[in-house]
C-alpha cells in the first residue's frame, strides 16, 4: 500500500525511509566518511535513523501518528533516547531531530523553541515519562546527568512540509 507523504497512506517503516532518502540525497549531508542508517523497531533505544559525521552523532526519531505530537509524546522521545544514552547503550547525541508526520501540536512548538522552558518541563516530568515508557529504575542520577548536559540546544524539529518540498523538487 504504497503512498506518499502527503496523502496519509504511508506505512511507518516507508516513511522511515523517506526520510532516510532525503537525508541521503537531497540533504547530502553525509560525506566519505559517514555512517547513516535506518535503526527502528523494537529495542532501537528511540533512534529510528542514525547518523554519524565526524564524530558528531545525530539521531532523527520519525513520528507516523495520525495526529500532531503532543508535548507528552516529545518528552518522552526525548527521555528515551537520553535514557539510553545515560545507561551508554548509545553515544550522547551531538543533535536529537523528531519528524513528526502531522506536525506538532501548539503548545509542543512553542516548547521546543524554549530550550530552557523544554529542559525544565523534561526534568519535573521525568519519572512520569520513564514510566510511560517503562522504566521503573530510580531517576536520580539520570536527572543529574540531564542537568548537566547544558541547554536543550540539540533538540530540534523538522518540518515535513521542508522535507517533501525539498524531495519534490530534487531529482528523486
Amino acid at each position: 500500500n504504497k503512498g506518499c507523504p502527503g496523502c496519509g497512506k504511508i506505512r511507518k517503516e516507508e516513511f522511515e525511509q523517506f526520510i532516510l532518502e532525503w537525508l541521503k540525497y537531497c540533504r547530502k549531508r553525509i560525506d566519505k566518511g559517514s555512517v547513516l542508517g535506518r535503526v527502528g523497531g523494537t529495542g532501537d533505544y528511540g533512534i529510528d535513523i542514525y547518523e554519524k559525521t565526524n564524530d558528531k552523532v545525530t539521531y532523527y526519531q520519525c513520528k507516523r501518528y495520525s495526529k500532531q505530537l503532543t508535548e507528552p509524546q516529545t518528552r518522552e522521545i526525548i527521555v528515551k533516547v537520553l535514557w539510553h544514552a545515560f545507561n551508554q547503550r548509545i553515544e550522547k547525541p551531538n543533535e536529537l531531530a523528531i519528524i513528526a508526520f502531522k506536525g506538532f501540536n501548539k503548545k509542543t512548538l512553542t516548547l521546543l523553541g524554549d530550550k530552557v522552558k523544554l529542559k525544565e518541563i523534561v526534568i519535573e516530568n521525568i519519572d512520569k515519562s520513564l514510566e510511560d515508557i517503562n522504566i521503573k529504575d530510580d531517576s536520580t542520577g539520570f536527572v543529574e546527568y540531564i542537568k548537566n548536559l547544558g541547554p536543550f540546544d540539540f533538540i530540534t524539529s523538522i518540518d515535513i512540509d521542508t522535507i517533501v518540498t525539498e524531495y519534490c523538487l530534487s531529482e528523486y
